[in-house]
């Protein structure tokens, strides 16, 4: 099973990731394989960063790691957390990232202290992503479940955008939509997309296998 994948920043390659599964792997956008990396086995979830020259992941529950691409570990966060389902900032100095309940802000440089809860109520929070001026994050509670968005500093809450979705869930490159996995009890879910205050929401693809999960490319 695949769990987790990204592009790079130039949107040529995909990184991947598979559970029960051997090394994360990269591949191009017409499925060739391109490089398996060393010493990622069992690690999940992984995102390229801005610059092009690392990717995080998670372990499935503790901690987030940073990667080159050769396989050697650039750093270690989370502190025992429980962060998962961690995206950059577009900056690459800092992560967005989920504990089960709650969404952080994590330095890359892993300072414990600069840790910040932004949105401490929880619910069920997953799949925080940033907005290209890396000023809003979307995400998606599953106890509703929905779409919600959050300043970065964690003011100016918007709870509740659509409902019935499902998973990942990403801002447009200009800010003024969001694209999102939506089930409305059917059998499999379609990719859907919606203003940021939830209006004109739409399906965009129904691909017919039920999705779980989905990148924008760059």
């Amino acid at each position: 099973n695949i769990h987790g994948f990204d592009f790079s920043p130039d949107g040529t390659r995909i990184i991947f990731s598979e559970d029960p599964g051997p090394d994360i792997k990269i591949i191009s956008i017409t499925g060739k394989l391109i490089k398996t990396i060393p010493n990622t086995t069992g690690y999940l979830f992984p995102a390229w960063s801005p610059n092009g020259q690392y990717f995080v992941c998670d372990d499935g529950g503790t901690e987030l790691y940073i990667f080159d691409f050769d396989g050697n570990l650039i750093d270690q966060t989370g502190n025992g957390l429980n962060l998962r389902y961690a995206n950059w900032h577009p900056n690459g100095n800092y992560l967005v990232s989920t504990e089960a309940n709650f969404v952080y802000t994590v330095p890359v440089a892993g300072i414990q202290s600069e840790y910040t809860n932004i949105h401490p109520s929880g619910g069920g929070d997953y799949y925080p992503s940033y907005s290209r001026d890396g000023n809003s994050i979307v995400f998606y509670i599953s106890g509703t479940p929905s779409i919600n968005t959050i300043s970065s500093d964690g003011s100016n809450v918007k709870s509740n955008i659509h409902t019935a979705v499902f998973g990942p869930c990403y801002f447009s490159k200009d800010g003024n939509y969001i694209y999102f996995l939506y089930n409305n009890g059917s059998s499999y879910t379609t990719v859907w997309k919606c203003g940021t205050d939830g209006s004109n929401g739409h399906e965009l693809f129904d691909p017919g296998p039920d999705l779980t999960y989905f990148r924008l490319k760059p």
